[in-house]
């Protein structure tokens, strides 16, 4: 049986797959990056790496969650107290080729390599949420189900060239 390899990462409680194939680097701890001007706000700014300038995507932010959903009981536990709320642990990037260029995306953990068997991934319907377009389908292993994200779907061809075009102003 055919099947492919994916990195499972954690957003929040939600686990995503990224296929390992369009991974290039996992950078241990993030802690933070240089603000890109007139890029999207999901574009968290950029990164020198190995003489390369990176931009650094939020994934959950550009997959549309909420502070909540990625800090769960934190952050209902602030806004109860009417307090804002200030995430010490670290994050991770992942770094992956997405539509022709090397991107960086913020994850909270980085948990394993999953082997999935094709027939058991399921395309997903664009129509489930506004970010539907994002999602490749769902994979099923054992007790778990993982969202396949589609990397060369993070970005509209408008997206793409703002992107690359912040980061030539800075190159």
């Amino acid at each position: 049986m055919a099947t492919e390899q994916f990195v499972v990462v954690q957003l929040g409680s939600e686990e995503y797959a990224l296929p390992k194939a369009k991974v290039r680097v996992i950078m241990g701890t993030y802690w933070g990056a240089s603000k890109l001007p007139y890029a999207p706000e999901y574009i968290e700014g950029i990164v020198h790496m190995r003489g390369k300038v990176i931009p650094i995507m939020d994934l959950a932010k550009r997959l549309g969650m909420t502070i909540s959903e990625t800090d769960d009981k934190h952050a209902v536990m602030a806004k109860q107290f009417g307090l804002a709320l200030v995430k010490t642990e670290s994050k991770m990037v992942v770094i992956v080729e997405a539509v022709g260029l090397e991107l960086g995306l913020v994850v909270d953990e980085v948990k394993e390599v999953q082997e999935i068997e094709a027939s058991t991934i399921e395309l997903a319907s664009p129509c489930l949420t506004p970010f539907g377009r994002f999602i490749r389908g769902v994979g099923k292993l054992d007790d778990r189900l993982l969202t396949i994200i589609d990397l060369d779907k993070l970005f509209s061809y408008e997206e793409k060239d703002a992107v690359v075009t912040a980061v030539k102003l800075v190159s």
